[in-house]
């Protein structure tokens, strides 16, 4: 029996030496060093006097722009999180950064006025027709949040 005695005590030993280095690491072995990403299931646009004209949320959408050939219109945009709510702020260094883009260019313009959170952008009307564009949030070379929908713009 004491050589049953003795495998059993290293049998012992050995799982207790791999249990408790596995248990002792925090390591996730994810070795990069990854910043916070923006969590935002949706936006909404306002005029300036906070009449919300578009929202996007979990995909569904309401609303669209509509602006005048030769005028500009200045919108805000807020972001909302996984239950609708506006997100008031981000971390100041992790903040993303907002890209509007695959709109014509014939139609629109669009100019990023703000881009720091509430972002603020200029949307002129050039001609008249109709045109959508993709908003982004966009935080060290990538988006960290697409819109689902282009938003609609229609110029008169």
């Amino acid at each position: 029996m004491p050589s049953m005695a003795k495998y059993a005590f290293s049998t012992l030993v050995i799982t207790s030496i791999f249990f408790i280095s596995a248990c002792d690491t925090d390591d996730d072995h994810d070795h990069h060093d990854h910043a916070e990403h923006a969590d935002v299931d949706g936006f909404l646009l306002q005029t300036l006097d906070n009449k919300e004209i578009y929202r996007e949320f979990k995909g569904a959408t309401t609303g669209n722009i509509l602006v005048k050939s030769g005028q500009s219109l200045e919108l805000s945009v807020t972001c909302l999180d996984d239950d609708g709510n506006k997100i008031m702020d981000f971390d100041l260094e992790n903040q993303p950064t907002l890209k509007l883009s695959e709109y014509e260019k014939s139609i629109i313009s669009l100019e990023v006025r703000k881009d720091v959170y509430p972002y603020t952008f200029l949307i002129s009307g050039l001609s008249n027709g109709q045109t959508s564009a993709k908003l982004e949030l966009m935080h060290e070379g990538h988006a960290d949040y697409t819109s689902t929908n282009r938003i609609p713009v229609t110029v008169e």
